[in-house]
């Protein structure tokens, strides 16, 4: 959290929230104070003109004078002493506690001038102690009236206001002090609270006057629009108060792009889609697949319709998705429904357009390297300026403020390689990845910080007592780019299947790694995985098989497996942000079989310790020739899953794997079963014989039909493994 000691305001001459002159007010009347501001103690005359107004013809008028946002009111309402034509004074004394002045006016007769309900309010000078407030818009504590604190780092500016709809937008009336230790310029605004719309007022050297969005908002209109103050989220009616993130040996994480997840043949009539919709139009669907963790693409305000990896405001869940609790409600509901919710942050870089942060209070770029060679990133000269302690500081708050006040389970820090390692740095981006951990771990010591780190690199997930950053985990490129390289092409290489399920690309455990066969960015930027295998026909039968199969592949090896939405219906539109890249919901019920299997592998997947993301596996079968890999995962505990996967278009009415003891083994799934859109060959029960293969004591002789992907136990599916039968040997 971004706090500065010595920021004390001396309150300068102006009105807090003068609205006589905005144009809706039929009101023609004025008041003048005086002195202004009045000082604690002293006297203070108000001078009322009634003329045009509504009392213009009153023989009496009386003031009805209250103090600090009329908390306290002077009752009954002191008569006023006529001062000339339409004129009416009178003198009080300004409580020593006051920091605002109230009043409005009646003629004891039931007729009133209020203002057009907006009242008059005056500030009274007083030091106002405001180092202690975060930056940002924040709800004043107790020792102040009722109102908000506005604070915002601009150590350029030569002057500050705040402006906004509890002033009728005045660049002058709500002027901020400076603190030039910190940069940070700090206001007292009573009255000003949540639904308030706001700007920052600058004047620059060299430029005039810059209107500018708060960095730290928790709303905007839009992008390019003005702030909104917006509660911290203690007011929300949470519903899930119990929940707690998942461990992350158990996660099953499914991508979700707010925007395009519903709205094509689910009923959702709108596009983009909400918050809202992703759970109102598909929280049974999430929960038929088995899902835990719903990774939300970023949601930080941006421009236009985007993927979310342009963010301009970065505290400011995307206002055309919804407001700020429709945020809350998806991830309240989700929890309350057992599934966590991960977030996609983006700190290597900000949008290109509609950047209210470049040049914030002049041409000095504080948040920013420029065009330099620090600067530079793939999407352009906008990565942040690490050195600066402020932006660190922007950061890190972020992070904690997406876990804190949304209860999201974790972040997912987009391509962390471009935070680190540039140029002449002296480690800062670095430094700062690791705090971003730090961060969200002070808040939720459960939650999850995945980097996208591309290539691998293992010091990433390494603690930071050892000299790494400390992530939870990193996603596998080795995983995803061999099942994608195989599957494009004809000639399949077992071998190098088998190293992608059983291991990483960074060398360390498999909790540390997801895994992926398709994500917004193989998706986005290549082609989703049934186009990928069959670019004539993605609908064909080779490409539908195979997409179980690797999806089922998917779920079953070590790591933390993750899947994009559709692909549980095998779609294969190209991912975006446009409306033809909506999942087509209206696929099923016709793609039901394979979103049915999907399930079976989500059910195992939670359901069997063997499957758990660092538990045991072993590579016991890899024949080149007939694209058949097998491979047994494992427990201490004795649960064992018993994995077999033909890539090849060869069906087999006889195919022998060993297995690790004779018996009974039962078929727990089959991605040809009938029942999952296959041509019905499947295998029930099948008793091993007590024969040696493939190093291991036990035969299994089965059917194994072409692109098919088999699962099978010593127990039956939906039954507790029993460690004195259910025993493993590994060789």
């Amino acid at each position: 959290m971004s706090m500065t000691s010595g920021s004390r305001v001396r309150r300068p001459a102006f009105l807090l929230s003068l609205l006589a002159a905005l144009p809706f007010l039929a009101a023609a009347s004025s008041v003048t104070v005086d002195p202004n501001p009045p000082q604690p103690g002293e006297a203070v005359t108000i001078t009322y003109d009634a003329t045009d107004g509504p009392l213009a013809a009153a023989s009496q008028v009386y003031l009805h004078l209250g103090w600090n946002g009329w908390t306290s009111v002077v009752s009954p309402g002191p008569a006023m002493t006529a001062g000339g034509a339409q004129v009416w004074t009178y003198t009080a004394t300004v409580p020593g506690d006051a920091l605002q002045l109230d009043c409005v006016f009646n003629n004891g007769a039931g007729t009133w001038d209020n203002n057009g309900n907006a009242d008059w309010h005056f500030a009274v000078e007083a030091d106002l102690d405001l180092s202690g407030y975060p930056l940002g818009a924040n709800p004043s504590g107790s020792e102040l009236p009722a109102g908000t604190v506005f604070r915002v780092w601009a150590p350029n500016a030569t002057s500050a206001a705040v402006a906004g709809t509890f002033n009728g937008w005045s660049a002058s009336a709500n002027a901020m002090e400076f603190d030039a230790a910190s940069g940070i310029w700090s206001a007292f605004v009573p009255g000003a609270g949540n639904g308030d719309e706001y700007k920052f007022v600058f004047q620059s050297p060299g430029v005039g006057e810059l209107w500018r969005i708060d960095p730290y908002a928790r709303d905007t209109t839009e992008s390019t629009g003005n702030g909104i103050v917006a509660s911290d989220g203690s007011d929300y009616p949470w519903q899930a108060t119990d929940w707690q993130t998942p461990d992350h040996e158990d996660l099953l994480i499914y991508q979700v792009h707010v925007g395009t997840f519903s709205g094509e043949g689910d009923g959702v009539p709108r596009y983009p889609a909400t918050y809202r919709d992703v759970v109102d139009a598909h929280l049974d669907d999430l929960k038929a697949l088995g899902v835990n963790m719903v990774h939300l693409l970023p949601v930080h305000e941006f421009p236009f319709v985007s993927w979310g990896y342009n963010p301009v405001h970065f505290f400011a869940p995307e206002s055309s998705y919804g407001t700020p609790d429709d945020l809350r409600y998806m991830i309240d509901t989700l929890h309350a429904n057992g599934i966590g919710v991960l977030l996609d942050v983006v700190y290597n870089h900000t949008s290109t357009s509609d950047n209210n942060l470049w040049d914030f209070d002049g041409p000095e770029n504080i948040y920013f390297f420029g065009d330099t060679c620090q600067g530079e990133t793939p999407w352009g000269s906008t990565r942040p300026r690490y050195t600066e302690q402020q932006v660190r500081d922007l950061i890190t708050e972020n992070a904690a403020y997406w876990i804190r006040e949304f209860r999201f389970d974790g972040l997912r820090v987009d391509s962390t390689a471009n935070m680190r390692g540039y140029c002449n740095e002296a480690g800062e981006g670095w430094l700062l990845m690791g705090d971003i951990v730090e961060a969200v771990k002070a808040e939720n010591p459960g939650a999850i910080v995945i980097a996208e780190e591309l290539p691998n690199n293992a010091i990433v997930t390494t603690p930071r007592s050892q000299g790494g950053a400390g992530y939870d985990a990193q996603w596998d490129d080795q995983f995803t780019d061999t099942f994608r390289a195989q599957l494009a092409g004809s000639d399949i290489n077992i071998s190098a299947l088998a190293t992608a399920i059983s291991g990483n690309n960074f060398g360390r455990s498999n909790t540390e790694a997801v895994k992926y066969v398709e994500s917004h960015d193989e998706a986005g930027n290549d082609v989703r995985l049934t186009e990928l295998i069959d670019s004539a026909d993605p609908s064909s039968t080779r490409a539908l098989d195979l997409a179980k199969v690797a999806g089922g592949l998917t779920l079953l090896s070590p790591g933390i497996p993750m899947l994009l939405q559709g692909q549980e219906l095998a779609e294969s539109r190209q991912f975006g942000d446009t409306s033809d890249s909506r999942p087509r919901w209206s696929l099923l019920p016709a793609r039901a079989p394979i979103r049915d299997f999907f399930a079976t592998m989500g059910q195992l997947r939670t359901s069997r310790g063997s499957l758990r993301a660092g538990e045991g596996i072993q590579i016991t079968h890899a024949n080149d020739s007939a694209d058949v890999v097998a491979f047994q995962r494992y427990n201490t505990s004795g649960d064992v899953t018993f994995v077999v996967a033909n890539f090849g278009d060869t069906d087999f009415t006889s195919y022998l794997v060993g297995v690790p003891t004779s018996g009974v083994w039962y078929e727990l799934a089959n991605s040809q079963a009938a029942s999952y859109g296959g041509n019905g060959t499947e295998n029930g029960s099948v008793s091993a014989t007590a024969q040696t293969r493939d190093g291991l004591p036990a035969t299994l002789d089965i059917a194994l039909p072409a692109r098919a992907l088999l699962v099978f136990s010593k127990t039956p599916l939906q039954t507790e493994p029993d460690p004195l039968v259910d025993t493993w040997v590994l060789f």
